[in-house]
């Protein structure tokens, strides 16, 4: 009898081990948050509900990688969450519940840019955000009207190297939000992509490549694309820089989209400065301070800490 019923408290006790040795991994997985890096089947399942949501449109790997995360923070944002771009508790909860707000479709977009926009007393098309408030602004501009070559023969423009629209459009489409008109810069976007165009030769100032082609969309005029090219400079042959960049860091800047992508760009800026650049930064909010003073680009620890 006493040999039975210590075989059953043994038992019991191992019982008791089991249970409480499985309880804290059976709680990690349940509250197991997903991150960018992370990889299997739950990130799969993931990206299919982002994909059925229309918030992520590449295959589904299993990985989660930086398309991932984009379509990730983008659902946060839509559905008034923090944008972590981490799948915590509270955004696995409402991506995979009968209130998750889906993203704008292609068909939504369309028509939403068909319809009529409020206008301002000035005339100008007016952006208008429904979800959330956004301060991003882009001044209004006029295209230029057509002029015959016959009455106008001379023609001058300015040359630019901004290439910031393409990228900007880019992201907005990718979260599935309306491309306000003014944020849509055509010679910013051709910008965006490198062209094999000629180098100037002995002292001229630039290479010019020129296009001549019908107009698409009107057989009657063409189109002449003019391309300029500068003469490059070795990073090993040109002078010192001294940079300074004064950065905005009060809390409007806080959002993924502004201040922590500056700083990725900063960072990548970094690596194509020669190590006699001296940098400077300067950061305002309520008030200014003076976080880098004529620090050497090859000072990386030091600036990547500031």
């Amino acid at each position: 009898m006493k040999h039975g019923l210590k075989k059953i408290i043994t038992i019991l006790l191992a019982l008791i081990m089991t249970i409480s040795i499985a309880l804290p991994g059976i709680a990690a997985a349940q509250t197991q948050e997903l991150k960018k890096g992370d990889m299997g089947e739950d990130v799969r399942k993931m990206q299919q509900r982002l994909s059925e949501l229309g918030y992520y449109a590449g295959e589904l790997t299993g990985q989660f990688d930086e398309a991932t995360e984009a379509a990730l923070i983008a659902f946060q944002l839509k559905n008034g969450l923090r944008q972590s771009g981490i799948l915590d508790e509270a955004t696995k909860a409402r991506l995979f519940s009968k209130e998750a707000v889906r993203a704008v479709t292609l068909e939504d977009f369309v028509r939403k840019s068909t319809e009529a926009a409020p206008m301002s007393e000035s005339g100008a098309i007016m952006a208008y955000y429904e979800d959330y408030f956004n301060t991003t602004e882009y001044p209004h501009f006029n295209e230029n009207r057509f002029l015959s070559v016959l009455t106008s023969p001379l023609s001058t423009f300015a040359a630019d190297v901004d290439t910031a629209s393409y990228a900007q459009v880019r992201a907005m489409i990718l979260r599935g939000e309306d491309v306000p008109a003014d944020s849509v810069r055509i010679e910013e976007m051709l910008n965006y992509f490198r062209y094999n165009y000629k180098g100037p030769k002995g002292e001229e100032p630039f290479g010019v490549t020129m296009e001549l082609m019908q107009t698409p969309w009107n057989p009657q005029t063409q189109l002449l694309l003019i391309g300029l090219q500068a003469r490059e400079i070795k990073k090993e042959t040109r002078p010192p820089q001294n940079l300074v960049f004064l950065i905005d860091v009060s809390g409007s800047m806080a959002s993924p989209n502004k201040l922590p992508l500056a700083k990725r760009a900063f960072l990548m800026l970094l690596e194509e400065l020669s190590p006699n650049d001296t940098i400077s930064v300067v950061t305002y909010a309520s008030g200014d301070e003076v976080v880098l003073e004529g620090v050497p680009a090859s000072e990386k620890t030091t600036i990547m800490a500031a």
